[in-house]
Parts: C-alpha cells; sequence; structure tokens
C-alpha cells in the first residue's frame, strides 16, 4: 500500500506512557457482571476496581485502562469504577477508560476506542488535546488510515487468540505485529491473548507496550487476588525490561 505523504502524518511529540506493561482491568474476566444489576455489590466492585488497579501501579505498569462490557451493567456502576480507579492511580501513570466516552469525561480519564465505537476527530473534540485517546487497528491499512487521526497510540491485533472476547478479529500474527510498528505514526500496543512468553517477541517487534488481561488477572481459570494480580504484573514488567529491543 502506498504511504501517506508526510505532511498529512501526524506525530504526537511523545509517546503517552513509557513503553512497557499495558494493564486492563477486565471487569468480567474479574466476574463483576455476574449479579451486576444488584446495586448492594456495587461497594464491593468499586473497591475490587481500585484494588487491581493499584496493584497495576505497584506492580509496574506504565498504563492501566478499565473495561467492562455489558448492556446489564448499570451505567453508574462504570464510572464509580473508574473514579476509584483514577484515585488509586494518583496521576502517577495513565488512567484510562474502554469505549465509553461519559465516563472518560467525567472521571478525567484518557479514553480507548474500538474501529466501531465512534470518530476519533470527534471523539477528540469532546476529550480535548491532552487526553489519552487509544485506537484499535487489525489490520495494517488500518494502521496506514490512523497516519492522519489524532490518536495518542494505536492497540494492534488481536496477536494471539484471545478469551477475553466473543467476537474477536481474525489472529493476525507478530509478522503483521512488526510491519504494523514498523509503518506507524504512532507508538503501538501489542494486544490480544500475550502472555510473559510474549514480552520478548513484542518488544523485539517493535511495540512500545504489550496489553495483558489474563495473563495478570486469571490462573487456572480463576481470578487472581490484587496481591497475586501485583506479582503477575511484576514478573511481566521484568520480562518487558530484559527483553532486547
Amino acid at each position: 500500500m502506498q504511504k501517506l505523504p508526510a505532511m498529512t502524518r501526524i506525530r504526537w511529540p511523545e509517546p503517552p506512557f513509557a513503553s512497557g506493561v499495558y494493564a486492563v482491568v477486565d471487569g468480567a474476566t474479574l466476574g463483576w457482571t455476574e449479579n451486576a444489576e444488584s446495586a448492594d455489590r456495587l461497594d464491593s466492585i468499586v473497591e475490587s476496581a481500585a484494588s487491581y488497579a493499584y496493584s497495576a501501579l505497584a506492580g509496574g505498569a506504565v498504563a492501566v485502562q478499565l473495561r467492562w462490557k455489558g448492556e446489564a451493567i448499570p451505567a453508574g456502576f462504570r464510572l464509580a469504577c473508574a473514579r476509584a480507579m483514577s484515585k488509586a492511580l494518583g496521576g502517577v501513570i495513565p488512567f484510562i477508560v474502554n469505549d465509553d466516552v461519559e465516563v472518560a469525561t467525567h472521571a478525567a480519564a484518557g479514553l480507548h476506542l474500538g474501529q466501531g465505537d465512534g470518530d476519533p476527530l470527534a471523539v477528540r473534540s469532546i476529550v480535548g488535546p491532552a487526553a489519552v485517546l487509544g485506537w484499535s487497528t487489525h489490520r495494517l491499512s488500518e494502521v496506514d488510515a490512523a497516519a492522519t487521526l489524532p490518536v495518542s497510540y494505536l492497540g494492534f491485533g488481536p496477536v494471539r487468540w484471545t478469551h477475553s472476547k466473543s467476537n474477536t478479529e481474525p489472529v493476525t500474527g507478530w509478522a503483521a505485529l512488526a510491519d504494523a510498528c514498523a509503518r506507524s505514526a504512532q507508538p503501538v500496543v501489542a494486544i490480544g491473548g500475550l502472555s510473559r512468553s510474549d514480552a520478548a517477541i513484542a518488544r523485539q517487534a517493535g511495540a512500545h507496550a504489550f496489553a495483558v488481561i489474563g495473563a495478570w488477572l486469571q490462573a487456572d481459570g480463576q481470578p487472581l487476588s490484587p496481591q497475586q494480580a501485583q506479582a503477575a504484573i511484576h514478573e511481566l514488567a521484568q520480562a518487558w525490561a530484559q527483553a532486547p529491543r
């Protein structure tokens, strides 16, 4: 595919977060979605959200995302979780909300959008020029198209098959990730089914960071405690730091 002229490409002055582990706090993986419509669960879910956000920070993550999808989830639940997580992180590393523009703006958080979640140009005008704005890509054509978009970073994948999405895109593989990193105008976060053993491969492919869900939140199909999750993030961060560039 022909590259876009240099004058049309948007390059941000610096990455929106350090290179390393991008920790996704996924409500479904942690079992929040079960009986989420019950108001008496709000306090425990919010406490859980804050605990996992802090665990990610303490373990060495470079950014934290709240991902909690489902029509049955009361709107106020996501916002309460987002505010608690933002407070737990204390502005030390970026906090990002998946898909929900309203929650992101009310929680003063960054935002991550999928291909069908809105127009990045319009969303940028809502969240403002300083907010972290991520954009999921699954094909090299989407990476090229993102060169003219006001987004802070790209997610690219799924590099591997993942359990976290039921309607996932086809697996891209490592060669496509390397191509995406080489041609992207923005830093690239590798996404999709990644574990500790993938850290070196992702970094060598040129990824700025790699996103994890199950690798730090779950073991043998069961959620890890915040303390266990912190240890898992620490191991992931070490694997990334020790990987050759």
